[in-house]
């Protein structure tokens, strides 16, 4: 079982990313934000800069027999500021629906306003059925070591690819 795993997709990624400006005048965030659209998901933390989340849907995940199994998770004290999240994103992918497993960088070098973060090697599923949309892409969210990050993205890459293959 991964116990945190963010969802999004490559349309997601591509919104995120033309929201971003690559200068900022505020050398603290060293990136500024043009208008957020208000259904954008995005940190809405009061007394904080508002500022878009790359992950539409967050939860675990789990591998059970023929099927994935994907269980949004949300705390009300630590997720409250999020706004625009898919707060119900449950979901079962069968393994024949499975039409692809790869890797996924989205091209936009910086993905966060903290630029020492390195682009994220996300999860792409492309499935026969239309669960999101037939494509979207999972991680394991960790800002703060990029090892740990790398390790458990590199961990749920393989054991879906194991999965899918059987």
């Amino acid at each position: 079982m991964f116990r945190k795993v963010w969802v999004s997709s490559v349309d997601h990624l591509k919104g995120f990313s033309s929201i971003l400006l690559p200068e900022s005048t505020n050398p603290e965030l060293n990136v500024i934000y043009t208008n957020i659209p208000s259904s954008f998901p995005q940190n809405n933390k009061k007394g904080m800069y508002c500022f878009p989340i790359i992950y539409f849907g967050k939860g675990r995940l789990s591998i059970e027999d023929e099927d994935v199994i994907f269980t949004s998770k949300y705390s009300v004290l630590v997720d409250r500021h999020l706004k625009n999240i898919k707060r119900n994103l449950d979901f079962h992918l069968k393994r024949s629906d499975i039409k692809s497993v790869t890797r996924y960088q989205h091209p936009q070098p910086r993905m966060s306003f903290i630029p020492e973060l390195k682009p994220i090697n996300w999860v792409r599923i492309i499935t026969k059925s239309n669960l999101l949309n037939g494509d979207f892409l999972l991680c394991i969210p960790c800002v703060i070591s990029f090892k740990k990050r790398e390790r458990g993205n590199d961990r749920l890459y393989k054991t879906i690819l194991d999965f899918s293959s059987k």
